[in-house]
Order: C-alpha cells, then sequence, then structure tokens
C-alpha cells in the first residue's frame, strides 16, 4: 500500500512567509526577535548604549504571533479572502525629555490584514475601509518588516517618567544637605541679669 503523500506545512519563518498556504492551513506561529536585529526600531531607542541604559539591563526582545485564516467571499463559490491577525510586544529604552534620562516605553500591537493579489487592488480596498489593513500576498513574506513597522508607528512622540529619578534624588539630596534649624543657645549671664533687674 502507497502511503498518501501529505503537502508539507507552509515556511513556519516569519520573515518568509508563503502568506496563501499559511492562511489556508489555517497556521499559527508564535517567537521572540531580540530587538537589535531590527536596526531601525533599534535606532529609534537608546540604540548602543541600550545596555547601560536600560534599568533591567536586559537585552529587549520582541514577542509576537501570527496567526492564518480564511473567509468565503460573499456571492463567489470556492473563493476565499486571506487574513493574517498579528499581535507583538516589547519594551523599549527611550530617552526621558525632561531629565535626558533613560525610561521604558511598553508597545503592544494588535492587527488583522487582508491579502490580496495586486498593489492596485490593495489601494483600491485601502481607500473604501479603514477596519483593517490591506497588503499584497506573496510566496516569501517578510512579517517581521511588517511588525517593526508597527511597532515604530506605536513609539510615543515625546517620552517621560511620571516622575523622574534624576529630580526626585537631587531633592532629595537639597533637603538632606539642608541645614537643622536649632534653637539659640540660651546665655547664662543673661538669665543673672534678668534676676537682679527683678531684685
Amino acid at each position: 500500500m502507497i502511503a498518501a503523500i501529505t503537502p508539507p506545512l507552509p515556511n513556519t519563518n516569519p520573515r518568509n512567509l508563503d502568506i496563501a498556504r499559511f492562511a489556508q492551513g489555517q497556521q499559527s506561529i508564535s517567537g521572540e526577535e531580540p530587538l537589535a536585529n531590527l536596526a531601525r526600531l533599534y535606532q529609534e531607542t537608546l540604540g548602543p548604549d541600550l545596555k547601560n541604559a536600560s534599568p533591567s539591563e536586559v537585552e529587549p526582545v520582541i514577542s509576537w504571533s501570527i496567526a492564518g485564516r480564511t473567509a468565503q467571499v460573499a456571492g463567489a463559490a470556492g473563493v476565499k479572502e486571506i487574513w493574517v491577525d498579528l499581535t507583538a510586544s516589547t519594551v523599549v529604552s527611550m530617552t526621558c525629555q525632561r531629565c535626558l534620562g533613560p525610561v521604558d516605553e511598553s508597545l503592544t500591537l494588535a492587527r488583522r490584514y487582508r491579502f490580496v493579489a495586486s498593489e492596485s487592488i490593495a489601494a483600491e480596498m485601502d481607500a473604501t475601509n479603514d477596519e483593517f489593513d490591506v497588503l499584497v500576498s506573496s510566496k516569501r513574506f517578510d512579517f517581521m518588516e511588517v511588525i517593526e513597522d508597527e511597532l515604530l508607528m506605536t513609539l510615543p512622540m515625546s517620552s517621560k517618567h511620571e516622575v523622574c529619578p534624576s529630580t526626585t534624588t537631587a531633592l532629595k539630596k537639597v533637603v538632606e544637605a539642608a541645614p537643622v534649624a536649632q534653637e539659640p543657645k540660651r546665655n547664662p549671664f543673661a538669665a543673672l541679669a534678668q534676676l537682679k533687674k527683678a531684685d
């Protein structure tokens, strides 16, 4: 008896996904990517000084998850829409605009994408839709590039501590250095003079 040949699963490398096969197979993958591997995002943070500046002193990573699915196109038998859902999160170290020290910023995102056959279709759908993003399907799609783009767009315009550590430290030093108010010393001879006046 000849065993049935099962088609190989789509490539599970997020930098090289066959989008159609990935979605049709209802596949999902997840993992972690060092922040240093995403050069554009890395340069927007404290970059090469990240280890020394970060309060945790731990090389940050991006946690991500990608899930593919399909949906029946209304009125078109046998034709299916291709969808991919993405979630990602990380903590990056930025520069506080008040004290210029490092401040950790949490970045999270959840997106859904409809994949289509061409740029023209994508442009047309984008113009009439604001509920999801439309991308062009590919057999070698780099989803890490999409994750980097999305995280770049979630970066805060201005990073600030709620209470700057350096400001708190400086105030503490001022308080500690301030002289303690003391009562003036009493002059025993002045007290004796008062007694003499009373006599």
